[in-house]
């Protein structure tokens, strides 16, 4: 017996339409992760770290941003404040004007039980503050 159609939808012959539908929607939802994903990256698991590098990865080639070649160097090998500063500017220099919605978001985290979530979101804050100023 053949396969039914979900078998051609897989094969992209139905699917695509479906998946430009309800691209506009999930490209909205990575962008509302971009601050939250920026802040796991210090989390001190490091299962953790590496799965929110690949859903950074995948947020920042979904939305297009013009660094995604510097940005993925800086998640595979970077590490410590040097490469979190230099992916924070590319997240911010690829939706600068969306600059207050992030801080927006970071604000919410001051008040997160967890202390590397909340001092992450400080140096954000303080990192936000220094790029307005300049």
């Amino acid at each position: 017996m053949a396969p039914t159609c979900h078998c051609r939808r897989w094969a992209g012959t139905e699917g695509e339409s479906g998946g430009k539908k309800f691209r506009q929607a999930l490209k909205s939802h990575a962008f509302q992760a971009l601050v939250p994903l920026l802040f796991h990256l210090a989390d001190s698991c490091p299962e953790v770290v590496t799965k929110t590098k690949l859903t950074f990865l995948r947020c920042a080639i979904l939305l297009k941003w013009e660094f995604r070649k510097e940005l993925f160097s800086k998640l595979a090998w970077g590490h410590g404040p040097g490469a979190e500063n230099d992916i924070f500017i590319y997240m911010v220099e690829s939706n600068f004007s969306s600059y207050h919605q992030f801080l927006m978001q970071a604000l919410v985290y001051l008040d997160s039980p967890n202390r590397c979530l909340k001092l992450t979101a400080m140096k954000f804050i303080g990192r936000c503050g220094h790029c307005r100023s300049t």
